[in-house]
């Protein structure tokens, strides 16, 4: 995967450093009656820009493969194998997006929820003991009904 990634970071960064092929890729997408989205780069601390790049990345699939053909960049185009992980990439990865944007947006909530739950499963773990090994079985069942 990782070369992958590489050959779309080294596309959007042509796009980023050259303004001609920037405008032409705003012509392509215009003509082609796709939005005008400038391609996103990644940035190394932030693990969610890599999925940022990769999905604006192919949201532009069409216009990025002709404008990068058109002004004969200096960058390897991607295969239709290459394409494919790309689309798979952004289908694992969205799921891990959401959850980050919903506990983000939640002000911490979803994170204190999430330790006062595991404060109480070990609460209820505690009193288990050597002459009840099912105990442990039995809450875990009875928390998940709740």
């Amino acid at each position: 995967m990782k070369p992958t990634v590489d050959k779309v970071k080294a596309a959007v960064e042509f796009f980023h450093k050259s303004t001609v092929a920037a405008e032409k890729l705003k012509s392509t997408q215009c003509q082609m009656g796709m939005p005008e989205l400038r391609p996103k780069q990644d940035c190394a601390t932030r693990w969610n820009s890599t999925f940022y790049m990769l999905k604006r990345f192919l949201e532009s699939k069409d216009a990025i493969i002709s404008t990068l053909a058109i002004v004969n960049a200096p960058v390897d185009a991607l295969t239709q194998e290459e394409w494919e992980m790309v689309r798979e990439a952004c289908s694992v990865l969205e799921p891990f997006e959401q959850v980050t944007v919903e506990i983000s947006a939640e002000s911490g909530k979803a994170a204190e929820e999430f330790y006062a739950r595991t404060v109480r499963m070990q609460q209820k773990t505690h009193c288990l003991t050597e002459s009840q090994p099912y105990h442990f079985l039995k809450i875990g069942i009875m928390e998940r009904e709740k």
